[in-house]
C-alpha cells in the first residue's frame, strides 16, 4: 500500500506533523481515537496523484492508496449509506465519497507567552490581527499595525481598543479608512503592540498570503479557541436566514482557510471550505476596487455550531448574540463526516511513506482516514492467501509428491 508523499501533515498527540518526521512509537489519531504506530514503511520515487476533496482537504497519494470511502452509485442507490469500503485510489473517481475524522487536541506551551497575558487571550489577540489586522512590512518598519472595525460597532471597537492597549501601546488612534462606517484602530510606537507583534510568530503579509504558524496549530485547546475567537468575531458570520443555520469565515487567504480547517478538526469540527464563484468589486468614493484574489468560506453547521459555542464563542457582541439565537431557536443536529472527491490528477514522482497502527489499522492525515501499510498482520495459525498454493493437488497415488 505505497502511499502519501512526505509534506502530508498527519494528527499526532503533539499536533500535526509531516508524515515523513513520525517515527515508530508515536502516539497518532485514528478512528477509534488513538493509537501507537508500530510501523512505517517508504517507497522511492512512486507516481503520485492530486486528490482535492469537496471540503478544502488535499492529498498527494499514490494509486495504491487505500481510503475508507463509499462509491457513489453505492450512495445514490442507498442515501443512507454510511458504510465505508477499503478502496485503492485507482478504484475511486469524482464524485466518490471519503470518511474524515477528527484530530487530536495537543496540549504544548504557547511560544513567546508574553508576561501577564493567559493563552486564551493572548490566542485572541492573534486571531484579530489575522482577521483584521494589517500587518505588512512595509508597517511594520514604521512600527504602525492597524486593525479595520466598523465605527457602528461601539462595543466591538471598545474590546479592541482594550486588546491593543493591554499591549502597552498608550495612544489607540481611530482613523477613518473608506466610505461609511469603515475605520482603522490605529497604534505607533516602537514598543507596545508593535513589539509583541515582531516578537510573535505572525509573518508580515498581505491578506491573501495570511496563514497560522504550525506552532501554533500545535499548542493547545485554550490558546487556539482564542484564535478562532479572534478570527470569527473580525471575519466571520452567522447566518440565520434558513431553516438550517451556519457559521461561516471569510477569507482570500486559501493557506488560512486551510488552517482554520485543521485547528476546527482537533475541536471535533468538520468545517468545509468553499470557494466563492464571483468576487465582487467594491468602491471607495468614486474609485472602484477589483477583486484581484479568490476568496474562500470555512462553513460550518449543525452539530458543530453546537461544538464551536461551547467551546470556542465568539467575543464579537452582535455575533455572539446570533450565536445564541440559533443555539436556541434550532436543534443544531447532525453533521456528516464525509467529503466528495472533486479531482484526481497525476503530480509528479515523489518518495512515498505509510504508517501502521495494530488495532484499527487506520490513521488520519488532514483529516482524511487512510488504511495503514500494506501487509496485513496475521494471527496465530492464520493463512495469506496472497500466491498461496493447494499442496493436495500435488500428491501422487501412494502417497509420493510431485515435486515438479
Amino acid at each position: 500500500n505505497p502511499c502519501l508523499t512526505g509534506d502530508t501533515l498527519v494528527t499526532t498527540r503533539d499536533g500535526w506533523k509531516r508524515v515523513d518526521a513520525i517515527k515508530e512509537g508515536e502516539e497518532i489519531a485514528t478512528v477509534l481515537g488513538s493509537g501507537i504506530v508500530d510501523k512505517i514503511e517508504t517507497y522511492e520515487e512512486r507516481k503520485v496523484f492530486k486528490v482535492v476533496l469537496s471540503d478544502g482537504a488535499e492529498l498527494r497519494a499514490t494509486a495504491a492508496h487505500q481510503f475508507h470511502a463509499i462509491k457513489h452509485g453505492d450512495r445514490a442507490k442507498n442515501s443512507a449509506n454510511k458504510r465505508f469500503s477499503l478502496l485503492n485510489l485507482a478504484e475511486l473517481e469524482k464524485g466518490d465519497i471519503l470518511r474524515i475524522a477528527p484530530a487530536l487536541m495537543p496540549e504544548n506551551k504557547v511560544s513567546g507567552l508574553p508576561q501577564g497575558w493567559n493563552e486564551k487571550d493572548y490566542g485572541f489577540f492573534m486571531g484579530i490581527l489575522l482577521g483584521d489586522g494589517c500587518i505588512t512590512e512595509k508597517t511594520l518598519s514604521r512600527s504602525v499595525v492597524k486593525i479595520a472595525v466598523n465605527t457602528s460597532e461601539t462595543e466591538w471597537v471598545s474590546i479592541v481598543r482594550k486588546t491593543l492597549e493591554r499591549t502597552g501601546s498608550k495612544t489607540v488612534s481611530l482613523d477613518a479608512a473608506g466610505k461609511g462606517y469603515s475605520a482603522n484602530l490605529t497604534v505607533h510606537g516602537i514598543n507596545g503592540t508593535a513589539l509583541m507583534v515582531r516578537q510573535s510568530l505572525l509573518t508580515p503579509s498581505y491578506s491573501f498570503e495570511k496563514k497560522i504558524p504550525l506552532e501554533y496549530q500545535n499548542t493547545n485547546g485554550r490558546f487556539l479557541a482564542g484564535i478562532l475567537d479572534g478570527l470569527f468575531s473580525t471575519d466571520g458570520n452567522i447566518d440565520l436566514s434558513s431553516n438550517h443555520p451556519f457559521l461561516r469565515f471569510k477569507t482570500t487567504s486559501k493557506q488560512l482557510a486551510s488552517d482554520i480547517r485543521r485547528i476546527l478538526l482537533c475541536f471535533g469540527i468538520h468545517g468545509r471550505i468553499m470557494t466563492i464563484k464571483k468576487v465582487t468589486n467594491d468602491h471607495i468614493g468614486d474609485r472602484v476596487i477589483i477583486s484581484k484574489h479568490q476568496q474562500y468560506e470555512i462553513i460550518i453547521s449543525g452539530a458543530g455550531m453546537k461544538v464551536f459555542a461551547k467551546e470556542i464563542g465568539i467575543s464579537h457582541p452582535g455575533k455572539s448574540a446570533r450565536l445564541k439565537k440559533a443555539q436556541k431557536e434550532f436543534a443544531l443536529t447532525g453533521n456528516t463526516w464525509l467529503a466528495k472527491i472533486l479531482s484526481i490528477e497525476p503530480d509528479g514522482i515523489e518518495k512515498v511513506y505509510d504508517l501502521h497502527e495494530p488495532i484499527s489499522d487506520t490513521w488520519i492525515a488532514e483529516g482524511v482516514v487512510s488504511r495503514g501499510c500494506g501487509e496485513q498482520p496475521l494471527g496465530a495459525w492464520a493463512v495469506c492467501n496472497l500466491g498461496a498454493m493447494n499442496l493436495a493437488a500435488y500428491v501422487k497415488p501412494f502417497d509420493s509428491f510431485d515435486k515438479a
